[in-house]
């Protein structure tokens, strides 16, 4: 069997551990929470969609600020219209979706869409909302 050696940050020490009890325990959040991990656990934390090719080099530094900032931040980078785009991002579950079109580059004004719910947010409160929102609880 392989060994996965994983250190505790509370203590310093080492402890082994089998692949096998982390696919169980992964396969029991994913089903606990209906495919839909908490924001903090989720592997995508934010998916940015930008609308056409025009806005793809905002979008993206809009991506490298938010990794910057400690978020798990992916840029949808396929062709395709934006109906098909967003779709195949649901698909992914991500924790919120971004999408970046002219207005919002040039407005400062973004419409986060999370699984729940939509909040209107300016470019300056992005990083800072989405922190809080996938908070790891205490």
């Amino acid at each position: 069997a392989i060994i996965l050696i994983l250190e505790s940050l509370a203590d310093g020490r080492e402890h082994n551990v089998e692949p096998e009890i982390i696919d169980r325990d992964v396969s029991l959040l994913l089903e606990y929470y209906e495919g839909q991990l908490p924001g903090w656990l989720s592997p995508v934390q934010i998916y940015v969609i930008p609308v056409s090719e025009k806005e793809f080099e905002g979008a993206k530094k809009l991506v490298e600020q938010l990794i910057a900032l400690g978020l798990r931040a992916v840029i949808d980078s396929s062709g395709g219209s934006l109906s098909k785009r967003v779709r195949f991002a649901h698909l992914q579950r991500p924790f919120a979706k971004l999408v970046v079109g002219k207005s919002e580059l040039e407005g400062g004004e973004f419409k986060l869409g999370l699984r729940d719910r939509e909040l209107r947010v300016n470019r300056f409160e992005i990083a800072e909302v989405m922190r809080s929102l996938v908070a790891r609880p205490n």
